[in-house]
This record gives C-alpha cells, sequence and structure tokens, in this order.
C-alpha cells in the first residue's frame, strides 16, 4: 500500500510544473582538517565517507560521515588514522576501489619519495572485515605518474595502468580474494608515452555500453585513442582530434564525460588555456567534443555581470585543470564546476553552462556564474574545488579546498546547497556484484558506496515540451589526480517529475555484446542500486529503489492534498456504508412485522 500510495503521489505532481528560477544558495556545513582526496562509503552505511591526507602529507584520515539533527544534515564527523607511511614520504594521490573482491574498500595511493623528489611509487592498502581500519601499506610498483583505475579483464574487480618508465605500460589486475596483483606489461607498443599529467579516461566512447579506454598520449595530433575493449582485450579504435584553431603551444586539461546532444554518445568537455611563465592562465577556452558527429566546437563563454571581471581557468602548479561535470540547478541541462581566476586575481568557485548546440553554432553559447561562497577561513585560499552531497537529498553540494600559500596547511570546506524550489533527480548506482544481498555480503552489507570502475548506463525519459530525452554515463571515469568523482552517476530531470521510461544498466564484459538489463519505469526523485549478481544471468540481476518525495516541499503538499483528499472520500463511502446498512436494518425489521403465524397450518 505504501508504493501505492507514492505512485499516485508522484503521478499527481507529475502534472505541476516547478519553477527553476531561483538562485542558488550554499551554506557553510562543515570543514575538515586536510585535504579531501577521494570520497568513498567505507562502513557502508549508505553515507559517503571522506577519504583526506593530513597536512604534510604523510598521513591519511579518513572521516565517517554521520547523519545530525543540525540545519545542514550532518554531524561532525569521527577521524580514524589508516596508516603511516614511509619517513620523508608523502601521498599526493588515492583512488579507493575493489582490488581484491572482497566487497570492502580499498585504497589505492600514489606516494612522492620527498617534497622535492620526482620519483612516484603506488601503495596498496585493503579494508578490515571491522570497515574502519585497513592493512599495512604495501608497495606494489614505481610509477612516471599516477595510476588510472579501470576493469582491465572484465571480473568486476579493480585494476589499474601506469606507465613503469615512460612508454612502458603496465596493467597491474586485481585478483579475487587475494591481497596481490598480476600483472600485463607491454600494452599498446606501438603507441607514444602516456601524457604527464594523467588525463585518461575509463568510459564508453563507442556506443555499445562498455567501458572504452581513452588514452591520452604525448602526441600533439590528438588529444586521445579510443582504445576499443574487444574480445580479446583492448584494440586501437578512433582518435579524438584535436579541436581547431587550439593554439599548439596551449596548455590542455582533463577531458570530462558528458551527455550534450540528446543521442546514446559519450561527449566531452575540455578546458584549455596559454600559460604564462608563472604557470598562470592568461587566455582561456572551453571546447566541446561532441561524439555523433566527431566534431569539436568552441564554447563562446559570457562573461561576468561585471565586464571589468574577466574567466580564466586556474588550478595549481603541477596539476591539471579539472572540470566537474554535473548538474547543479536540476534544470536538465549540463553544469560544469570549475576553479576560476578572475581578472583581480581571486580565485573563486563558479559553473559554466553550455546553453547553444553545435549544430545551431560553431560557437556555440556558454555562460559563466559565480557560486558566491564565503571565501576560505584564516586567511586561506582556494586551491580547487568538487561536486559532494551533504545532505543525501538528491541536490549536488560542493566541497572547497583550501591552502595557504605554501600548501603547509590545508582544510577541506563543505557547503550545502539550499534550494528554494528543487528539480527533479534520478541516481543509480551499480554494485560490483560479488554477493546477492546484504544477508549473503561480507558483514552482511552491501556494499553502497562502493567505487565500481566501468558500469555504464542509458536512460530515455519524455520531455515536458516533447520529444525524448536521452542520457549516458560510466561509473568512476577519472581516478587520478584526486578528481573526486561520485561514485554513483546523478543526473537532473529538470522542470518535470516525468518517468524514466527505459533504463538499460551494462556491466563490463570480455565479449560483445554487453551483459545489459533493461529497467523500465523508474519514478523520479529516487536512487536505483542494482546488483548484478551472477554477472553472466542478467535475468537473476536484483534491484533496490529508494524513493525520496519529501524533498520538495510541492510534492509534500500534493501529498497533503491527496491523503486529505482520501480521508474525504473515505468519509463520503462510511456514510453511504452506514445509511445503506440503516435501510436494510428497517426493510428486515418491516417484513418480519408483514409475517404471520398460523398454528392450524391454513
Amino acid at each position: 500500500m505504501p508504493h501505492i500510495f507514492t505512485i499516485l503521489l508522484l503521478a499527481v505532481a507529475s502534472l505541476c510544473p516547478v519553477c527553476l528560477c531561483g538562485e542558488l544558495t550554499y551554506t557553510r556545513a562543515i570543514s575538515i582538517d586536510g585535504r579531501a582526496l577521494a570520497y568513498a562509503d567505507f562502513n557502508a552505511d549508505t553515507l559517503l565517507d571522506v577519504l583526506a591526507v593530513s597536512a604534510n602529507s604523510s598521513q591519511l584520515l579518513l572521516y565517517f560521515w554521520q547523519k545530525g539533527d543540525s540545519s545542514s544534515g550532518v554531524a561532525e564527523p569521527t577521524v580514524v588514522k589508516l596508516a603511516d607511511l614511509p619517513a620523508g614520504a608523502r601521498v599526493v594521490g588515492a583512488a579507493p576501489a575493489d582490488f581484491n573482491g572482497d566487497s570492502r574498500v580499498d585504497v589505492l595511493l600514489t606516494v612522492q619519495a620527498a617534497a622535492s623528489s620526482s620519483d612516484l611509487s603506488v601503495w596498496i592498502v585493503y579494508g578490515k572485515p571491522d570497515r574502519e581500519s585497513v592493512t599495512e601499506p604495501q608497495m606494489v610498483t614505481k610509477t612516471v605518474d599516477q595510476p588510472t583505475v579501470l576493469d582491465y579483464n572484465a571480473d568486476m574487480v579493480a585494476d589499474f595502468l601506469v606507465e613503469v618508465t615512460a612508454g612502458h605500460r603496465t596493467v597491474f589486475t586485481g585478483r579475487l580474494n587475494e591481497n596481490r596483483f598480476n600483472n600485463v606489461s607491454g600494452l599498446f607498443p606501438d603507441k607514444p608515452a602516456l601524457f604527464v599529467p594523467n588525463s585518461n579516461l575509463f568510459t564508453d566512447m563507442t556506443g555499445d555500453l562498455r567501458s572504452d579506454l581513452l588514452l591520452r598520449l604525448t602526441s600533439t595530433d590528438s588529444i586521445g585513442v579510443v582504445m576499443r575493449r574487444s574480445d580479446a582485450g583492448f584494440e586501437a579504435g578512433p582518435e579524438v582530434p584535436r579541436p581547431p584553431g587550439l593554439p599548439g603551444d596551449a596548455y590542455i586539461g582533463q577531458a570530462a564525460p558528458v551527455s550534450l546532444d540528446n543521442d546514446e554518445l559519450t561527449d566531452l568537455a575540455l578546458p584549455a588555456c596559454k600559460r604564462d611563465s608563472d604557470g598562470r592562465c592568461s587566455q582561456s577556452w572551453l571546447y566541446l567534443y561532441y561524439g555523433s558527429s566527431r566534431r569539436w566546437c568552441r564554447a563562446t563563454v559570457k562573461q561576468f555581470a561585471d565586464q571589468s571581471l574577466n574567466w580564466h581557468l586556474d588550478s595549481p602548479k603541477q596539476r591539471p585543470v579539472q572540470l566537474c561535470p554535473g548538474d547543479l540547478e536540476l534544470d536538465g541541462r549540463l553544469d560544469l564546476l570549475v576553479t576560476l581566476r578572475r581578472s583581480d586575481n581571486k580565485r573563486i568557485s563558479a559553473f559554466l553552462t553550455p546553453t547553444g548546440d553545435c549544430t545551431d553554432s560553431d560557437s556555440p553559447a556558454a555562460s559563466v556564474r559565480d557560486l558566491s561562497l564565503q571565501d576560505c577561513p584564516d586567511g586561506l585560499g582556494l586551491a580547487g574545488s568538487a561536486l559532494a552531497d551533504v545532505n543525501q537529498d538528491g541536490g549536488l553540494d560542493l566541497l572547497q579546498l583550501c591552502a595557504s600559500p605554501d600548501a603547509s596547511r590545508w582544510l577541506s570546506v563543505f557547503h550545502s546547497q539550499k534550494y528554494n524550489e528543487e528539480g527533479y533527480f534520478f541516481r543509480s548506482l551499480v554494485l560490483n556484484g560479488m554477493c546477492q544481498n546484504a544477508y549473503l555480503c561480507p558483514e552482511r552489507r552491501l556494499p553502497v558506496g562502493l567505487p565500481v570502475p566501468g558500469p555504464c548506463l542509458r536512460f530515455s525519459t519524455e520531455r515536458p515540451e516533447g520529444g525524448t530525452r536521452v542520457g549516458i554515463g560510466c561509473q568512476l571515469s577519472q581516478s587520478a589526480y584526486s578528481q573526486l568523482d561520485l561514485p554513483y552517476l546523478h543526473f537532473g530531470l529538470g522542470q518535470f517529475s516525468n518517468y524514466i521510461d527505459k533504463l538499460t544498466v551494462a556491466i563490463p564484459y570480455e565479449k560483445a555484446p554487453a551483459l545489459q538489463r533493461d529497467f523500465t519505469f523508474i519514478i523520479p526523485n529516487s536512487q536505483l542500486l542494482v546488483v548484478p549478481y551472477p554477472h553472466d544471468n542478467t535475468a537473476s540481476w536484483t534491484s533496490e529503489l529508494f524513493v525520496r518525495p519529501f524533498f520538495d516541499k510541492q510534492v509534500l503538499y500534493v501529498g497533503v492534498t491527496l491523503l486529505g483528499t482520501c480521508l474525504i472520500a473515505c468519509a463520503i463511502a462510511a456514510v453511504f456504508q452506514c445509511m445503506e446498512y440503516r435501510r436494510d436494518k428497517l426493510e428486515r425489521v418491516s417484513g418480519q412485522q408483514g409475517v404471520v403465524f398460523d398454528p392450524s397450518g391454513r
């Protein structure tokens, strides 16, 4: 009965448009000491925890998120020291995933030998059964740059790709129920060395819902080459060309996988700039790549309302310029969270929103908006921005990384979004499929929030103005340089709460076609958990749908109205029932009075 009520409630709500005319406002929710590196749900309580590194980058800190009663919806997290690294070593990157198939969060660390050293190595710590501690760190290999996390052999156990030396690529594959790796060396020997800093992507570039490997190489002729998943592993596919008109000396940041033109192919958003001798961007561009036409367009970014303030992409030295794609306003349009430097040299968190289409113009428009967040506290400066999920309400919150000028102190500040008129959203998370349900999983907990690289999805829904909207995405596309990707896929659905007509979920598989299953008529403002167990039997895959309709005030009002209508209808029905009962009783009494008993039988 509760499910029927929820469906009726949302069906009525879908007839009412939501005004998305309010401004995005944020309040500071909580701050944690150290630099946030990644998100993961270590204790499988459905709340994302934060993996951070201490100010001197020599110690890992795990902040367990707790649900509180404050307006921000969070309480002070618990700090757990995970592991001490060798003397003098510094953690410069972390990638959480399951590298041994036990459904617990492990962490792949990139360690710098010393602050002034260029020597890098990859270490691993494995999660313990208590889900609050890890094993001692183990060194896996030396590396040229930070690793790319992927699923190379399509077994839903995380692997990683590195270059041991320039041009010599090796994949380290995780072994099921073993705390060690196999290695496959000599990959793609005919390709140039990988670009540094790491800008590879593990996402579907061919439209078959099987994650491909987009390698960013040192070649200047293209942005990268697509290594398509095939029956024999990966084989070279089409190249992503260099954007036309991009200066040869331009600095190119990390490409972000996005869905732009309502088709079944992944598109790309690419930041680029011209750097001065001091490493600052003096000229910045945003390029959009459309997978269907294999065509680049340079977005014409409108300036701030104050025309004296120009925008420039910005990032700390030795880190790539990054974009965080998401739908901050839940209006169904792509937003790109960026760290910008204005002409007055102030760093700000802002978002770029493409508002045009490459089919209409070679230079589609894009707007830039300052999020107007509070400045970093205690004289710290903004060093980076990322999306977060503080309130678990479907809206995207923000994380600001604040640092002192000499990077001797770091503070990670979370800002909770306060949106007066919310739109509708949909969230999907594909688990690793190593166990069927919570009772059969380790510690009787589903690995919710465990980052799993490789699963992809495609959905379609009706637009309020007519036509069909199609979206596509893959989990954990980028894993290097603390991209801080959320472990699930999040989509804004816009002003109307239309049902998702069809959702296709696929997991990595060595042979074509992909292992996939369709789900239909999914309620908006919900999260769908898909458990692909067993991997090779899609008919046995299970799903859990968590519906959260009361985050929208309008849905609450509709619910109260619907409940009141039901109560009135029940009252009217009860009155009629009583009237009918009295009428039947009177008829029985009058019938008994009309019966005459004759003892003589005549």
